[in-house]
């Protein structure tokens, strides 16, 4: 393969919204995985477990109802 050149380009993601609450080891590994892999991740600091996810705008999007989720 001498003279052949392998162009890589690099793809950087971006997760809107990550939707967890607050000392959720399941949102933890997300947000570790993100960092490290160089994602952009938002997590939103509004989420109430037990009523935001239960909100009819929330389920029209995941119908399960279920966090951590992530909105891409």
């Amino acid at each position: 393969m001498i003279g052949r050149v392998i162009a890589i380009k690099s793809f950087y993601f971006t997760l809107q919204t990550l939707y967890t609450y607050p000392e959720n080891f399941r949102g933890y590994k997300v947000q570790a995985a993100a960092n490290y892999s160089g994602f952009n991740l938002n997590v939103d600091a509004g989420f109430q477990y037990g009523t935001t996810n239960k909100t009819p705008e929330f389920m029209a999007k995941f119908p399960l109802g279920k966090v951590c989720i992530a909105d891409v």
